[in-house]
């Protein structure tokens, strides 16, 4: 049992930093192993660890977005969260019934391959806007 949450971990942190979905790397791993625990539980403890840990890296600027709720990344991290609170209000039961390992598989190769893409397509030194953000929120609606 203990190596499971342990195994969980080192799943989470590899992969939530990484543009690919952490959560769905957990699932995939439940599957694999066959895991027999409340594995959404897992993962929302497992995101609390990771939550934790940035608002300790993090803290300055935190501290500033706090002091200044208005500030241009406020409102972009607002901009990047809208197409995933869309998205869970519009297909989360399309997305339920769709589950299974083999969908989250496909998923994952999508993923990839859209990262691919993306890099090879992108421009050098640009600067991050409220187009990007967007962008950004709706791939992580996706994943």
């Amino acid at each position: 049992m203990f190596f499971i949450y342990i195994l969980i971990g080192i799943v989470q942190g590899l992969t939530e930093f990484l543009p690919v979905s952490s959560s769905g790397h957990i699932l995939l791993l439940g599957e694999i192993f066959n895991i027999d625990l409340d594995i959404i539980f897992l993962s929302v403890v497992a995101h609390l660890g990771t939550l934790l840990s940035v608002i300790i890296c993090m803290r300055k600027k935190l501290a500033y977005s706090i002091r200044h709720p208005f500030c241009k990344t406020n409102w972009q991290l607002l901009v990047a969260t809208l197409p995933c609170v869309i998205g869970v209000l519009l297909f989360k039961t399309i997305v339920d019934k769709l589950y299974s390992i083999y969908f989250l598989v496909a998923g994952f190769l999508i993923s990839g391959i859209l990262l691919i893409v993306a890099d090879i397509i992108r421009a050098k030194n640009q600067k991050f806007g409220y187009k990007h953000a967007l962008s950004m929120g709706i791939m992580q609606a996706v994943a």
